[in-house]
């Protein structure tokens, strides 16, 4: 197969999210099986065509004045006429490979399914009360009517004052239903798209993301006691890290040899304005010296990251499929996750404690009951790493999405 990803985000240009770090992956496990792998992004380095390995990646220009699915169209299109694409996937967020899709209506495409625009605004915190929306819709709708009256004519038929998170699950919903194939990492994304989106369930498919860890990772030993707790990805809200922050209180109460490391760029809170490091530091007051804020660290040193903590916390209000959770599961870490979206499929089977969100109380106890027992972290720790090479390895993921492929393929072209 001629297989093209079409990604704002890729590496190591724009390698700022987890969708970047899927593609990666993606499309490294789709090469090995000897598939043509291209993928067409953007980059602030300006245009520019390289080849890292066997794939060939197709960088534009950044482009702040035009959305990066129009810009990359004329790109695709020049590449896709030389030597045509059998199939193209592309994320739901920001709906990369829409315009792509209604150029080349019968091109097969993939929607993969990552974290929804407006879900993400509302897990954020940056999604609007429940109530300007209507304010706004109500007084809207009056201003159309009254402007229709004096005009003679009836009003346009649109919904004024909509939300930017609206608008784009809007035109992210639609684009999902052009697709052959929606596919998602988790049970809670394939009910978003059946129920919300209104896309066909013989459409959607269970599609966990690939993994491929070094040796860095593997050879991490796990019974490590090294007194340290890791929390990895960015310093915001919807990844839980405040909560993090009321339970620390908690944990070093009972154990105050311990020490916190946050390991990700620290983000501004939607409500306060505040960075998120400074909230922290505010809500610990002296307990602040037990917390080592590391920054956002280079890909290649994250394996040293995890080698130096005994156990990682990841307390997301919500989470699709975290790389992060992934890395902690290769690293052979005792982890405490959030039972919200993708990680209570990941850690089943004992691979890691499972806790609600928003609650820092219940958080502060699971990481206590495995600093008291480190013979159930490390046991812990071996489950979530045979669990990862067992089920998310290249192998087995990667004959799930050739399935995929050719059944996004087959259904073009029965169409």
């Amino acid at each position: 197969m001629r297989i093209a990803y079409i990604t704002e985000e890729f590496p190591p240009d724009k390698a700022r999210g987890g969708i970047a770090t899927y593609v990666a992956q993606a499309a490294q496990a789709m090469t090995a099986r000897g598939h043509e792998v291209e993928v067409f992004t953007s980059s602030p380095q300006g245009a520019h065509m390289e080849n890292q390995g066997s794939i060939c990646v197709h960088w534009i220009g950044e482009t702040p004045q035009i959305p990066f699915r129009e810009a990359i169209l004329p790109v695709f299109a020049r590449r896709h006429a030389t030597n045509a694409f059998d199939l193209i996937e592309g994320p739901e967020f920001g709906a990369d490979a829409a315009d792509i899709k209604s150029r080349f209506p019968r091109l097969p495409l993939v929607v993969r399914m990552h974290t929804p625009s407006l879900w993400l605004g509302k897990i954020g915190g940056d999604y609007p009360p429940r109530w300007r929306p209507y304010i706004h819709q109500v007084f809207g709708q009056w201003r159309l009517l009254f402007g229709a009256w004096r005009r003679g004519r009836q009003p346009a038929i649109r919904r004024p004052f909509s939300t930017w998170w609206g608008q784009m699950d809007a035109i992210e919903s639609a684009h999902a239903r052009t697709a052959e194939i929606v596919a998602c990492p988790c049970r809670d994304l394939m009910d978003y798209a059946i129920r919300r989106w209104r896309v066909p369930a013989i459409r959607v498919r269970y599609l966990p993301y690939v993994s491929a860890p070094t040796s860095d990772f593997l050879n991490i030993p796990i019974e490590t006691n090294s007194l340290r707790i890791g929390f990895f990805g960015r310093l915001e809200q919807r990844k839980g890290v405040l909560d993090l922050a009321k339970a620390i209180p908690s944990v070093l109460k009972k154990y105050p040899a311990e020490k916190f490391r946050l390991v990700g760029r620290s983000m501004r809170l939607p409500e306060s304005g505040i960075m998120a490091d400074d909230a922290i530091k505010s809500s610990l007051g002296s307990l602040t010296a037990a917390v080592e804020f590391r920054g956002q660290v280079a890909p290649g040193a994250m394996a040293r990251e995890y080698a130096d903590v005994d156990l990682c916390v990841f307390p997301s209000i919500w989470e699709n499929f975290p790389n992060v959770c992934l890395e902690a599961m290769a690293a052979g870490r005792g982890i405490v996750g959030s039972n919200a979206g993708g990680m209570a499929e990941m850690l089943a089977d004992g691979a890691g404690l499972l806790v609600p969100p928003r609650n820092p109380s219940r958080l502060a106890e699971a990481i206590c009951s495995l600093l008291r027992d480190p013979a159930k972290r490390h046991d812990f720790g071996r489950r979530a790493r045979r669990r990862l090479l067992e089920e998310y390895n290249t192998e087995k993921v990667g004959q799930m999405m050739e399935t995929v492929y050719s059944e996004a393929i087959a259904i073009a072209r029965a169409a």
